[in-house]
């Protein structure tokens, strides 16, 4: 079945009965926390609780079951939800927790770890492993969502949930996280591989071993840095390199310092960074471009803010 906005709209009504700010102020426990949020949103998902377990045994010993535990398509509770009250920030311990119960349970192919306003999603490191990644593949935070955080929480739906896609993604996600390592270790100790792909660039035709050891020794920070002022430059010539202003940049933090006065982020002014584009400069949340506050424009002594769609002259 595809998500509509009606889907959409339905879930977001849902999530919108839960103030989060105010159960803040209540300092909830653990159970209430678990009653009066994470179980309305699931059940807004779609699960009944037919389709819920609580305190699943999830290993040897008593003591150890998972809080909460999804049937998705049939009998067998193949994801895993692991709650914490509200305000407490969760950490590795928690995640530890959470991981020892989905590695004793073969049947559960996704984890969720929330306190009821963050919910970090978790996988297997890959396909032939049964432990959790330690970085979640995604998160959703009930304090601040727009339709396409919604639209791709639905996909977490009873009705939606295909793991396949789930997991496809997943590990995608988690590959791709390795790219700057990855290029960190080629650069500072090059490969065979990638010393042929110079030397063939260099026009060579046979590489012997000399002239191998002679190009693996050119592969330094220097002449790496040489490369990237040239790339630099390049991008530059063509149109491709972004470069932030200082304007841009004063008013980005004019922008930050009166959002830090309010009360949602007085205790966390890291979560406003900024996202500089080709068209635009924008402040965001959490390092994330579906969470734009504002956009700045910053042209000479044309300067503009751009607020829910509507621009407003400097």
């Amino acid at each position: 079945m595809a998500i509509t906005k009606r889907h959409i709209n339905a879930l977001k009504l849902e999530l919108e009965k839960i103030d989060i700010l105010k159960l803040q102020e209540e300092k909830l426990n653990e159970d209430n926390t678990r009653k009066r949020i994470i179980e309305p949103i699931l059940m807004a998902l779609g699960y009944s609780w037919d389709h819920m377990e609580s305190e699943y045994d999830a290993g040897r010993s008593k003591s150890e079951r998972a809080d909460l535990g999804l049937k998705t398509n049939g009998n067998r509770i193949e994801v895993l939800v692991e709650c914490k009250r509200l305000n407490e920030k969760l950490n590795e311990k928690h995640f530890n927790q959470l991981n020892q119960y989905f590695v004793n349970l073969p049947t559960t192919k996704v984890a969720i770890l929330t306190n009821g306003q963050y919910w970090t999603f978790y996988a297997p490191k890959d396909e032939y492993s049964r432990d959790l990644n330690l970085e979640p593949y995604y998160t959703f935070d009930l304090s601040n969502y727009n339709d396409d955080e919604i639209e791709t929480l639905l996909n977490y739906s009873r009705v939606e949930f295909d793991f396949k896609k789930v997991l496809e993604k997943a590990y995608e996600q988690y590959f791709m996280s390795n790219f700057e390592t990855a290029l960190v270790n080629e650069l500072y100790e090059p490969s065979d591989d990638f010393i042929k792909a110079v030397f063939v660039r260099m026009g060579g035709k046979r590489m012997t071993d000399k002239m191998r050891e002679s190009l693996g020794t050119l592969i330094n920070s220097k002449s790496l840095q040489k490369a990237i002022d040239n790339v630099i430059q390049k991008e530059v010539k063509n149109g491709g390199l972004i470069i932030t202003t200082a304007d841009e940049l004063n008013m980005y933090h004019v922008v930050k310092t009166l959002l830090v006065q309010s009360k949602e982020f007085k205790k966390q002014p890291e979560r406003i960074t900024f996202r500089d584009q080709k068209t635009s400069f924008n402040v965001v949340l959490d390092d994330n471009i579906r969470k734009t506050i504002c956009k700045i424009y910053a042209e000479g002594e044309k300067k503009s803010i751009e607020i829910g769609g509507a621009k407003l002259p400097n």
